[in-house]
C-alpha cells in the first residue's frame, strides 16, 4: 500500500479519503495559475501517487504535491517553486528540480520518468526546429541561385540573338549598294522574313546553348583541376632535384678532402714525387 511509504499507517474511511482530495485539488489550483497547471497535467508529489488516477493514495494526504502541466518547461516549473507560497512549501519539502532537468526528490520512478521524458521531448523538438530552419535557409539559396543562372543564360542567348541579327543586317546593307533597288528591297523582304522564321524556332537553340555552357562550366573545372594537380607535382619533382644536387655538392666536396688527407699524408720526399691528383671541381 502506497508504495512502501506509510504501509504501516492508519488507513481512513474511503469517505474521508474522497473529501480531503478534492480540497488539495481546490487547494491547489487556487494557488497556481489556471492556464499552466490543469488537472490533467502530470502530478508530481513526494509520496505516492495512484498513475491511473493521477490522485495521492491515502497515505499522502498530509503532504504537500504540485500540478505540472504537460506544457510547462522545467524552467517554469522551478520559477514557480520559487515565487509561490505553496510551492515553497514544497521546496522545503526536498523538492528540486535539477540543472540537469532530472528531478530529484523523493518522487516515485514512474512520475520522475514522465517529467525527464517531457524534458527529453523539448529538446527533440528544438532540434528539429533548428533543422528545419537551416534546411529552408539551403532551399531559398538554391533557389536565388537559380534565379541567377537562368537570369545569366537568357542574356547570354539574347545578346547572340542580336549579334545574328545585326551581322545580317550589315550584310544586307553592304549588298544592297551594289545591287539596284527594286532587288534591294526584294532581297530584303526575303531575308526579314527569314529571320522572323528563324526566330520562331529557336527554342532548340536555346536548349543547344544551356548545354553548351554547362558542359564548358564542367571543362573549366576540369582545367582547374589538372592546374592544382601538375602544380603539386612540380613542386614534389622540385624538392627532389634540389636534394640531388645538394648531395652531389656534398660528395665533391668529400672527394676534395680525402685527397688533401691523403696527400698531407706523405711524407715530404713522397710529396715531392707523387703525382698530384687533380681534384674534381666543385663547380663542374
Amino acid at each position: 500500500g502506497g508504495g512502501g511509504g506509510g504501509g504501516g499507517g492508519r488507513r481512513r474511511p474511503a469517505s474521508v479519503n474522497s473529501m480531503h482530495t478534492t480540497q488539495r485539488w481546490e487547494e491547489a489550483a487556487t494557488h497556481t495559475h489556471p492556464i499552466k497547471y490543469e488537472k490533467r497535467g502530470c502530478l508530481a508529489s513526494f509520496k505516492d501517487i495512484d498513475p491511473r488516477s493521477g490522485k495521492p493514495t491515502a497515505y499522502s494526504q498530509q503532504e504537500p504535491f504540485i500540478y505540472v502541466a504537460s506544457s510547462q518547461t522545467a524552467q517554469e516549473v522551478s520559477d514557480d517553486i520559487a515565487g509561490n507560497p505553496l510551492h515553497a512549501a514544497m521546496h522545503s519539502a526536498r523538492f528540486k528540480l535539477e540543472a540537469t532537468g532530472k528531478v530529484s526528490a523523493p518522487l516515485s520512478g514512474y512520475h520522475k520518468s514522465i517529467i525527464e521524458s517531457r524534458l527529453l521531448e523539448e529538446m527533440k523538438e528544438k532540434e528539429r526546429k533548428e533543422e528545419e530552419k537551416r534546411r529552408e535557409h539551403l532551399r531559398q539559396r538554391e533557389e536565388r541561385l537559380a534565379v541567377f543562372r537562368d537570369k545569366k543564360r537568357s542574356t547570354f542567348v539574347e545578346s547572340l540573338r542580336r549579334g545574328e541579327y545585326y551581322a545580317m543586317k550589315k550584310w544586307h546593307e553592304y549588298h544592297a549598294i551594289k545591287n539596284d533597288e527594286i532587288e534591294h528591297h526584294q532581297k530584303r523582304s526575303y531575308l526579314l522574313d527569314e529571320f522572323d522564321a528563324m526566330a520562331r524556332h529557336d527554342s532548340d537553340l536555346e536548349e543547344t546553348l544551356a548545354g553548351a555552357h554547362e558542359v564548358e562550366l564542367k571543362r573549366e573545372k576540369e582545367v582547374e583541376k589538372r592546374r592544382k594537380s601538375r602544380q603539386s607535382e612540380m613542386v614534389v619533382a622540385s624538392a627532389k632535384v634540389k636534394t640531388a644536387s645538394n648531395n652531389n655538392v656534398r660528395k665533391k666536396q668529400m672527394a676534395v678532402e680525402d685527397e688533401i688527407a691523403r696527400v698531407m699524408s706523405l711524407d715530404h720526399w713522397e710529396r715531392e714525387k707523387a703525382p698530384l691528383v687533380e681534384p674534381p671541381s666543385l663547380h663542374e
